[in-house]
């Protein structure tokens, strides 16, 4: 029994100390827009190992308030490199009241400081069902990559994972982002 008690220790102390050998993770965080209404908290958790940034945010519509639930979960996971950032609740007003018709419709935003986007996929239907909106929709980006940075970015209007067959698109979206930029993808030069 005496050599049990003595093992197990041994054994968890080992174990932290190849995490310290390894370089720990650092934790941080900060608010957004403090001491206003759109007052919200981000999370920002970095390895000691150098990798890719990876932002999430959630939040936005207050109907779907299952990605926040997420993402608070998420900015506890350890990461094995890069760094990740968190923003649980992009839209905190919103999870009180919500106003919500389709998503976005993306367009170019016509500034020098921002790169170009490419279109990945458009709507080729219209969702919307009453004025002014009807019309606005065909043709338009449904999803867009560009390189920003060092990095690349990526943005989804509608929701893919609610599409049978379609449930992985969000996460290769996340895997593509995270690697170094392809000028064949992103009509970026590659790094």
């Amino acid at each position: 029994m005496r050599i049990r008690r003595f093992w197990l220790p041994c054994v968890l102390a080992l174990l932290l100390l190849a995490g310290a050998a390894r370089g720990e993770l650092r934790r941080g965080s900060g608010l957004i827009a403090e001491k206003t209404e759109w007052e919200n908290p981000y999370y920002v958790v970095e390895s000691p190992v150098d990798g890719p940034t990876v932002l999430i945010t959630a939040g936005l519509h207050g109907n779907e308030p299952a990605g926040s639930r997420a993402a608070e979960q998420i900015r506890h996971w350890p990461i094995r490199r890069g760094r990740l950032i968190v923003v649980p609740r992009v839209n905190a007003p919103g999870l009180i009241e919500l106003h919500y018709a389709n998503g976005p419709v993306l367009s170019p935003a016509g500034r020098e400081d921002l790169p170009e986007y490419l279109p990945l996929a458009v709507f080729r239907s219209e969702i919307a069902k009453y004025e002014p909106q009807r019309g606005t929709m065909i043709d338009t980006p449904a999803i867009a990559a560009s390189p920003f940075g060092r990095g690349r970015a990526i943005v989804i209007s509608p929701h893919p994972e609610a599409v049978a067959g379609l449930e992985p698109l969000v996460q290769r979206a996340v895997d593509w982002a995270g690697r170094k930029r392809d000028a064949a993808a992103t009509g970026a030069e590659r790094d």
